[in-house]
C-alpha cells in the first residue's frame, strides 16, 4: 500500500500538484480580496508579493530573509494578540495563509482578527482542505501517521498536512465560529485542484459588518 501512495504522489508532484504552482494559486486567491491597509500574518516562510504595497507583516519569528518590496514593515507578535499589538479598527484587510490550522486557539485569532478590521474589512484565510483525497486515504489507512520507512521513498509529503498542524478545519464549524463572532460570509472556495476531492486548499473570506467601537461608545 505504501508503494502504491508513494507512485501517487509522485505522480501528483510531477503533474498539477507542483508545489511551486500550489503556492502561487494560493498566493494570487489570497491577494484578490486584500485591499486598503493589509495584515499580513504568519507569512516569513513564504510572503505574498501580490499583496498590496504597505503591506503589514506578523509573525512569531524574524524573517530569514529580506522581504519583498510590497511589505513596508514586520512586526514580531502571535495572531491572539493583535489588538494589543495594533489597537482596534486599524487594518481594511488582516489575510493569512496557512496559518490557522497551526494555531491552537484560532477562535482566538478570528476575534482579534475582527476587532482590528475596520467595519467593511474582510478577513481572508487559506486552510488545507479536510476532505482532499490524500487526507482520507491517510485517515483510513494510516490513521496513526505513516510507517518510518516512507520517509526515504519521498512520502514526507504526504506526512506534512499531518506534522505542524494542530487542526484540519471543517468549513462549515470555521464558517459557524466566524458568524458568531461577528462576520459575514462573502465566500467559499476550493482553490488549486479538480473539485473538493482534489482540491487541496479552501479560500474564507469574511466581511466585518457593523458600527466602528468608537461610535458604538458614543465618542
Amino acid at each position: 500500500m505504501e508503494r502504491l501512495l508513494y507512485h501517487i504522489v509522485d505522480f501528483a508532484k510531477k503533474t498539477v500538484y507542483r508545489r511551486e504552482h500550489q503556492l502561487a494559486v494560493r498566493l494570487h486567491a489570497v491577494a484578490e480580496f486584500a485591499q486598503g491597509r493589509v495584515l499580513e500574518v504568519g507569512a516569513t516562510e513564504y510572503p505574498n508579493e501580490y499583496l498590496p504595497p504597505g503591506t503589514t507583516m506578523l509573525d512569531i519569528t524574524e524573517p530569514m530573509t529580506s522581504l519583498p518590496q510590497n511589505y513596508s514593515d514586520f512586526v514580531r507578535g502571535t495572531a491572539t494578540e493583535l489588538s494589543k499589538i495594533f489597537g482596534l479598527e486599524i487594518f481594511d484587510s488582516i489575510v493569512a495563509s496557512e496559518v490557522i490550522e497551526h494555531i491552537p486557539d484560532y477562535c482566538s485569532f478570528l476575534s482579534e482578527a475582527f476587532l482590528c478590521l475596520k467595519p467593511g474589512g474582510r478577513h481572508v484565510l487559506t486552510s488545507p482542505n479536510p476532505f482532499h483525497i490524500f487526507t482520507i486515504v491517510g485517515n483510513l489507512f494510516y490513521p496513526s501517521g505513516l510507517s518510518k520507512n516512507c520517509a526515504w521513498k519521498g512520502l514526507e509529503s504526504v506526512q506534512g498536512p499531518y506534522f505542524g498542524h494542530i487542526h484540519l478545519h471543517i468549513p462549515r464549524i470555521v464558517n459557524v465560529v466566524a458568524t458568531i463572532i461577528g462576520f459575514e460570509i462573502e465566500e467559499i472556495r476550493y482553490i488549486f485542484g479538480f473539485g473538493r476531492l482534489f482540491s487541496g486548499t479552501i479560500l474564507y473570506v469574511y466581511i466585518k459588518r457593523g458600527k466602528s467601537f468608537s461610535n458604538s461608545n458614543g465618542s
